[in-house]
C-alpha cells in the first residue's frame, strides 16, 4: 500500500513573478548596452532572454508535475523536474562559455572602451536587482528543484554585477592615472571574470539533478531521523526490525518498510500507526512522502 501525501506548491507564482523581474532587466541591459556601447551590458541583454525561455520551460513543467498521478502516469511526473534543470544547467554552461571566448576575442582585438560612471551605475542597478530575486527565490525554495535552479540564475547575475561594480570603480579611479591604458580592456575582463567565476553553478545544478534522477538517499541527517523514527514506531507496535529503503526525487521521497514477520496474520491497525508516524515526520522534514509498508513471510521478496 502506498500513501501520497496531497498539497500544491507556489511554484508557477514565483517564476511569474521571476519572469517579471527578467523582463525589467533585459530591456534595461539592451537599451543601457545600446547607449554605452558596453559588451558586458549586452552579454546581460543576451543572457536574460535565455533564461527567460529556461522561466517559461520550468513553468511549463511545473504544470505537468502539479497536475500528480494520472492513468497514463500512475507514480506523477516528478522526474521531469531534474530533466529541466539539466537542461538550464547545460543552457547556462553554453552562454558562460560563448561569453568566455567573445571576451577573449574583444581583449584581443585591443578591448573596447566604455564610461565608467555609466558601467558602475549599471552594476549597482544589477547587483539590487538580482540580489533581491536571489533572496526571494531562495526563501521559498524548500527542495523545489525548479525554483532553486532558478534562484542560481538569479545568484550567478548578482555575482556578475557585483564584479561590474567593481570594475567600474577601478575605472574611475584610474581614469588619470598611470594605469588608464587597462580602461578598454575592463570590460571585456569583466566579462572574462564574471563567466569564469561563474562556471560552477551550472555543474553544480546538473550533478544534483543526476543525482536526483538516481533517487539518491537523503542528507544523512534527514535518513538518520526517518530511520529513528520508523525504528521506534516498529518497537511501540512490537513490530519485528524493519528493512528500510529510502530515496529522494527533489522534494519527493520514497520510503520503503518490510517486515519479515512469522505470525499467520498482523492486525492493521499497528501497520496504520506506523504509516502515521512516519507521514507525519516526512511532511515535518519538508518533503512529499510516497510510503510503502511491506509484509511477508519470505525474505528474499524484501531484496
Amino acid at each position: 500500500m502506498s500513501i501520497r501525501a496531497a498539497g500544491s506548491d507556489p511554484v508557477a507564482k514565483n517564476l511569474k513573478i521571476s519572469i517579471a523581474v527578467s523582463c525589467v532587466f533585459a530591456v534595461v541591459a539592451l537599451v543601457w548596452g545600446l547607449v554605452s556601447r558596453s559588451q558586458v551590458m549586452l552579454l546581460d541583454a543576451l543572457i536574460t532572454p535565455i533564461s527567460l525561455a529556461g522561466t517559461w520551460g520550468a513553468l511549463y513543467v511545473t504544470r505537468l508535475v502539479a497536475g500528480g498521478p494520472t492513468k497514463r502516469y500512475p507514480f506523477g511526473r516528478e522526474s521531469l523536474v531534474p530533466v529541466f534543470v539539466i537542461f538550464q544547467g547545460v543552457a547556462m554552461l553554453a552562454t558562460l562559455v560563448y561569453a568566455i571566448f567573445e571576451a577573449l576575442r574583444i581583449i584581443l582585438a585591443g578591448g573596447s572602451a566604455v564610461a565608467g560612471g555609466s558601467l558602475f551605475a549599471y552594476g549597482v542597478f544589477g547587483t539590487v536587482l538580482s540580489l533581491a530575486a536571489w533572496l526571494h527565490l531562495r526563501r521559498v525554495a524548500a527542495n523545489r528543484g525548479i525554483i532553486e535552479a532558478e534562484a542560481s540564475g538569479w545568484f550567478s547575475a548578482a555575482a556578475s554585477s557585483a564584479v561590474i561594480v567593481l570594475g567600474a570603480g577601478f575605472v574611475l579611479l584610474t581614469a588619470n592615472g598611470p594605469l588608464a591604458w587597462l580602461a578598454p580592456f575592463v570590460d571585456p575582463g569583466l566579462v572574462l571574470l564574471s563567466s569564469a567565476m561563474l562556471i560552477a553553478v551550472p555543474f553544480a545544478l546538473i550533478r544534483k539533478s543526476i543525482r536526483d534522477l538516481q533517487h539518491a538517499a537523503p542528507e544523512p541527517e534527514i535518513e538518520a531521523r526517518i530511520t529513528q523514527v520508523i525504528h521506534e514506531a516498529c518497537r511501540a507496535e512490537e513490530l519485528p526490525p524493519p528493512q528500510i529503503r529510502l530515496g529522494t526525487l527533489g522534494r519527493l521521497m520514497d520510503v520503503e518498510v518490510g517486515f519479515v514477520i512469522r505470525e499467520r496474520c498482523i492486525q492493521v491497525d499497528r501497520l496504520d500507526r506506523l504509516r502515521t508516524r512516519i507521514l507525519d515526520e516526512l511532511q515535518g522534514a519538508g518533503y512529499e512522502p510516497w510510503l510503502l509498508v511491506e509484509t511477508t513471510h519470505k525474505p528474499e521478496f524484501l531484496d
